[in-house]
């Protein structure tokens, strides 16, 4: 079963979090900087002041995602797991388009699937280590704990991603 949440950017990279149904390995026990916020508000990049793609100290700072050009205000996150079960890049063999696939602990995709329910028609940033990766609307909610990041990543973006969540 796939379940999406989609967007595309003014870059035109789709953009997807698809729930997946493959036994997760072992929890990491490192914390990671994962957060699920609601998005706020959407100004042109060019009014946005200093919001970028880069990292910012200011947790409450408007993001924009690369070559976009909106940029995304927030509402406090909904979600930040401490860790995740598993994290990995993959790329899809008839596409070749890279993505980060993440299974969530038990407890942590219980409260995603309840966002995802509240979230339905709205969208979420998906922001790790200060960063926004992603900015899709949900379209069905999410019950499993599992997601796929799904982008404009290359084999290296990917795994760097996937190394950072891992922790």
């Amino acid at each position: 079963m796939h379940a999406r949440i989609a967007t595309a950017s003014a870059a035109a990279a789709w953009l997807a979090l698809v729930a997946c149904s493959n036994d997760p390995p072992a929890v990491s026990s490192q914390p990671i900087s994962l957060q699920f916020r609601p998005i706020t508000g959407q100004l042109p990049a060019a009014d946005c002041g200093s919001a970028s793609t880069d990292v910012t100290p200011d947790p409450d700072a408007p993001l924009r995602l690369a070559d976009d050009e909106i940029c995304y205000s927030f509402a406090p996150s909904v979600l930040s797991p401490s860790r995740v079960r598993s994290a990995e890049a993959e790329q899809y063999p008839t596409t070749r388009a890279w993505t980060v696939s993440i299974a969530l602990t038990e407890d942590d995709g219980e409260t995603f699937a309840a966002v995802t329910r509240r979230f339905v028609g709205n969208q979420l940033g998906i922001v790790v280590d200060g960063m926004l990766l992603s900015a899709p609307h949900v379209q069905t909610p999410i019950t499993d704990g599992r997601l796929e990041i799904a982008g404009d990543f290359d084999a290296a973006r990917a795994r760097d991603v996937a190394r950072r969540l891992r922790g």
